[in-house]
This record gives C-alpha cells, structure tokens and sequence, in this order.
C-alpha cells in the first residue's frame, strides 16, 4: 500500500513486472506469504512501514529478513513512522529509507533519503545538471529547508518523544472511548494490528462519513495523496471494504498540538451532527415513509483535529545543524 502508481510507473518505465503483496482486514503483510512470493528475480520490495490512512504498523524487521534471504533490496516508505516508532536502518536492514519534514513537524518541500553504502553508486539521478549531493540530485540545496528539518529531527530525538507518543494515544484512545459512548454504530479499520498513535479510521456503519467533516472538524475520507481522485479509496479496498463501508470511512488525526480539550470539543460536534441527522431522517421517513440511503460524495480533506486555541509549539534549540552531508540519522 506503498504509492503504488508511483511504483507501477517506475516499474513500467523500466520494463520490470510489478506485483502487489496482499494484506490482511487490518493491513498487515503476511511475511510467510510475502516469502512464498519471493524468488531470486526479486529486484526489491517497498513498502510502507506505517500506512498513512488507517494507521497499520508493518513488521518491518520480518519484510527485511524475507528480502535478504533471496537478495532482494527492502525500500522502506518511512515517512509516517517517525511519530509512531523507533527505526534503525542497520537493525532493520532497509537498503534505501525515505522520510518527508512535514511529518516531523518541519518545513514542508524538503525530505530526506537513505541509501545503503553499497548502492549508492547504482542510484540514477532524477535530476541532472550540477553535482550537488554526490550527482544524485542537480540543484542549490534550500539552506532554511535543510535546517527546519535538521531542527525537527533534533526535537524528534529528543528524550520526550516516547512520551509525546504515549499522550496522543491516550487522546486517540479517549476519542474512541467516546465514540462508543455516542450510541452510533462504529467501527475501527486497523484497529486489530499495531496502529499509530495520533491514528483512528473511524467507520460510522449505514452512514455518509462526509456528514461529519465540518468547519470545526476536519477529518479526512482518505490521504492527502489521493486529493481529488474520485472514488474510493485503494486502502480501503485492499483491506476488503467496498461500497457503503468505505463510504462510511472517516480518518481522524491527532498530533502535537492536539489536546484534551480538542477531543471533548469533537466528540461535542460529532454527537450534534449524529443528532442532527437523526432527526432530519425521522422527518424524511415520514413524509416518504421509506428510509433514506447515504449520498456518495468523495472528499479529500486535510487530517487534523483542529484546535480552537492554537499551542505554542516547542522551542526550536538555539544550535542548529546548518550542513549535514549525510540523511538525518534514524533511531
């Protein structure tokens, strides 16, 4: 559940076959099925370690064994992980890791790649012209980028991060507490495997999702990658959920900036909306005496509980790392 057109255009272009490893009703790769499917053809596996839509954390260690014993190279989609575990490229074995700033609460347009020692030497620049970072990528390097960044990866490091994990499970685990609390069918998608903290893909069972994305509520029927795409969303249906079930599919987000009071203030809204609708289906069943389905509307939203007092984010360190030549080192 990696950015598979993205892989499928790469494998294409390259005239290699892509193949697409199944995963379980939460989203996990079986690694004894991901090993019968491995051969020593197999160029590389990619996946994500942590899904960015319901939250699924991949056994990434199980991936990276599998791909080692028949020399295939692991690359690792990091870039929602960092929130929600402790990565070590070594220990892990990945051959190439990828990570976005934004997810670190850093600038947005700059990432940062990993690549093992002994491939670098086989990687294609995607941009050619100057040989800025070793002839991988043409281009002055955004010094403020690279520094946000550098920044973000430091307070991300830092001996608060286990605990910063820990209370927004606690918030997430509270939202979902309350939920059960609101007398609406609901249902958990991933909620059977590992899950990030900050993640809850919530299904309101016989009902529009879209109902419940508001101007104080901002959820999200899928990623931020799918903006404007139609139709239902490809996790979704990978897990086995089609029609009315992932109509009824709604991603709620909670962050470093989300607080106790933010989780009170949407479960508020959500039991009004809930209340709202309830009633506008009582006068619709009595004036048509017949029961209304969900309407189906696709949106792309962005995926934030949002506060209505904004924090003030931690004090960026006065030393800052201005130039570093190699990635931002994992843990």
């Amino acid at each position: 559940m990696l950015q598979k057109h993205g892989v499928e255009a790469a494998a294409a272009r390259h005239s290699m076959t892509c193949e697409t490893v199944p995963v379980d009703s939460s989203g996990m790769i079986d690694p004894d099925l991901l090993a019968k499917l491995l051969s020593d053809d197999v160029l590389c596996v990619a996946a994500m370690a942590v899904n960015n839509e319901i939250g699924t954390i991949q056994e990434v260690a199980c991936i990276s064994a599998a791909c080692e014993r028949v020399g295939a190279h692991f690359v690792c989609d990091a870039v929602q992980a960092p929130l929600a575990l402790d990565m070590d490229v070594a220990r892990d074995g990945m051959a190439t890791l990828s990570l976005s700033s934004h997810k670190l609460y850093g600038p947005k347009g700059i990432g940062t790649l990993y690549v093992r020692r002994d491939l670098q030497g086989g990687i294609e620049p995607q941009i050619h012209g100057g040989q800025q970072q070793s002839g991988l990528r043409a281009g002055t390097l955004p010094v403020p980028l690279c520094t946000g960044c550098a920044a973000a990866a430091e307070i991300l490091l830092s001996s608060e991060a286990r605990e910063e994990r820990s209370r927004v499970a606690g918030l997430r685990d509270r939202f979902e507490a309350g939920l059960a609390g609101l007398g609406a069918d609901v249902r958990y998608n991933g909620r059977s495997a590992r899950r990030h903290p900050g993640n809850s893909n919530v299904a309101f069972v016989g009902r529009d999702g879209r109902h419940l994305l508001q101007p104080q509520v901002a959820a999200s029927s899928g990623s931020a990658c799918a903006s404007g795409i139609m139709e239902p969303s490809h996790v979704l249906r990978a897990i086995g959920l089609a029609g009315e079930d992932a109509d009824s599919s709604t991603r709620f987000s909670f962050g470093r900036f989300t607080a106790e009071g933010d989780v009170e203030f949407a479960l508020q809204s959500i039991r009004q909306t809930l209340a709202e609708e309830a009633g506008k289906d009582g006068c619709e069943r009595q004036r048509t005496g017949q029961s209304q389905r969900p309407v189906k509307f696709w949106s792309r939203y962005t995926t934030l509980i949002t506060s209505r007092s904004r924090s003030t984010p931690s004090k960026i360190p006065d030393r800052l790392v201005t130039n570093r030549k190699s990635s931002v080192p994992i843990r």
